[in-house]
Parts: C-alpha cells; structure tokens; sequence
C-alpha cells in the first residue's frame, strides 16, 4: 500500500459522509412522494441502488486499508499510522499526543512506509 492509496482514506471518508447524505436526500424525496400519494419515479430509485453500491464499495475500500494498518506488528508504528490516515490527524498533532518530535514521528512513519512497501514487492513477487 502506498502512501498515496493510505492518504485517500480521508476522501473515502468524506465520500462516504457525502454519500450517505445524498442518499437520505433521496430516500426524504422517496418518502414525500409517497406521502402525498404518488409513486417515486423510477430514476429516484435507481439512483438509490446507485448510491448504496458507492457507500459499500468505499466502506469496503476504507477496510481493507484500516485492516492492513492494524497488520503493522509494531505498536509505535501502527499508533502513527492510525492517528495520521485513520483520525486525519497532523503530525503536530501526532507529535503531541504521543511525546515525540516531529522529526521521530516522521522516522517511524518512514520505516513503517517501508516495510509496508516491502511486504506488498514480495507479495507480488
């Protein structure tokens, strides 16, 4: 997993807020056509079924990376990387809350970079 691919778990997370807020949208619109007696056109409910597949498939992109960080064996590492891609938190932020430089945080997040990078050229190959 890059560092890239674990960066967008912030934008999964947003698509999925944005999602599930569209889909309520829908779902209200849904409810008021019924509620005033008229069938929901065809084209709500489908765009429904089109929402609930992009909820399920970000959810299940946000797992598997949030699995494969749990997988760091090391605990400073994987505490780094949890607070960095999985609560979006700044390395200021990091820093603070664990008692470590900046610096050090950026060490362990490199050498948990690397071995995560290495697992995945092996796995490959």
């Amino acid at each position: 997993m890059t560092q890239e691919q674990l960066e967008g778990l912030f934008f999964l997370d947003a698509f999925i807020e944005s999602s599930e807020n569209q889909l309520a949208r829908i779902r209200g619109l849904q409810q008021l056509c019924l509620s005033i007696g008229q069938k929901p056109p065809v084209g709500l409910q489908r765009l429904d079924d089109e929402m609930q597949k992009d909820i399920e498939r970000y959810t299940k992109s946000k797992e598997t990376m949030l699995n494969c960080i749990a997988l760091i064996a090391n605990e400073k590492e994987r505490h780094v990387f949890e607070k960095r891609y999985a609560e979006h938190k700044t390395w200021e932020e990091i820093a603070s809350e664990m008692f470590y430089t900046l610096r050090y945080c950026y060490i362990i997040h490199r050498t948990a970079l690397s071995k995560i990078n290495l697992v995945q050229i092996s796995a490959q190959g």
